[in-house]
């Protein structure tokens, strides 16, 4: 019998970002691979707040739910954001930050003196031709941030693209949904790590 650790991810975003819907859509994609998954998300949002959503992974269902406090991946839809925050606080040694951002990682390393494993992907670049203005009307705003869940697909190895792209199928409608898979894929693509 194979040990299974548990894993947790954590995203920040704000509540205009749609941070808690890209959490339920990723949870959904893990959730083909025979995974269990629980998202944790505050009880209140509001478009300007900054949210921390939790996913957390494992083989059973818990009857437990801890806090999550030591994410091993940590995914932050601005980079803005490490400016205001620790977005690596708790973050395991062995743990990756991915950030949406038109710096590299090296570059973000430096300006910010990160310690992790740091991974970027310029997802408004990778969905300027894909997601228009007419989603972001639609209360698709969250949308134009799709593109991230390819970029943590590559780099965790927790989920796969067509379980990702199953998962949007299901929560937007097809066009959206279609625009939103190549999103992902070019953010699969163009991700970079170190």
């Amino acid at each position: 019998m194979s040990f299974y650790k548990i894993k947790e991810i954590l995203l920040i975003g704000r509540g205009d970002m749609n941070v808690v819907t890209l959490a339920e859509i990723l949870a959904e994609a893990i959730a083909y691979r025979n995974k269990c998954s629980q998202v944790f998300q505050p009880k209140t949002t509001t478009p300007e707040v900054i949210l921390k959503v939790a996913i957390r992974i494992s083989k059973k269902l818990l009857s437990t739910y801890p806090q999550i406090c030591c994410p091993n991946y940590t995914i932050v839809l601005d980079d803005s954001f490490l400016k205001i925050l620790d977005v690596t606080e708790g973050l395991k040694r062995s743990g990756i930050l991915l950030v949406n951002s038109s710096y590299s990682p090296y570059e973000l390393i430096e300006l910010f003196g990160i310690g992790f494993s740091t991974a970027t992907v310029d997802v408004d670049k990778v969905s300027m031709n894909e997601i228009d203005e007419s989603l972001t009307n639609q209360n698709y705003g969250g949308n134009n941030y799709i593109g991230i869940l390819g970029a943590f697909c590559r780099i965790s190895g927790e989920v796969s693209l067509e379980a990702l792209n199953q998962a949007v199928l299901g929560f937007y409608p097809e066009s959206i949904a279609r625009k939103s898979i190549k999103s992902m894929r070019k953010a699969f693509r163009t991700v970079k790590i170190v």
